[in-house]
């Protein structure tokens, strides 16, 4: 079941809050909205995955934060920029492209949700 994602004009969006880092964090959180963090799966310059817990089904999800930069600098644009991929990759129907279960807006970054596949990372298959 895919939830449709938060609109921009969320009241929680808007420039990044002073004194709020604008790159990932060096330490996971313990929530972010209704998902339990788990533990971090992979990080790049502007964004981290998580694994993380929907209380709702009880399912693993992946959980990719982006933060603002590299020219999306405002959260309006990176939400806006989130939010057109999410709605692109649920018009995706394929058995290799995980389906967008949730996308949102908290706490300074935006975020995808996406069901969790245990295994190795793409980076770490293409080195064997």
């Amino acid at each position: 079941m895919s939830v449709p994602p938060r609109k921009p004009s969320d009241p929680r969006i808007g420039p990044v809050p002073p004194g709020k880092p604008s790159g990932p964090p060096a330490k996971p959180p313990s929530f972010i909205d209704r998902y339990v963090i788990q533990g971090e799966v992979g990080r790049g310059r502007n964004s981290v995955v998580y694994r993380a817990l929907d209380p709702q089904d009880k399912r693993a999800v992946a959980l990719k934060t982006i933060f603002p930069g590299d020219g999306l600098n405002d959260l309006n644009q990176l939400a806006d920029a989130v939010f057109r991929e999410a709605e692109r990759l649920r018009q995706l129907a394929h058995p290799n492209i995980l389906a967008v279960r949730d996308a949102g807006v908290a706490d300074g970054f935006a975020y995808l949700v996406m069901p969790f596949v245990d295994g190795l990372m793409l980076e770490d298959a293409l080195r064997q």
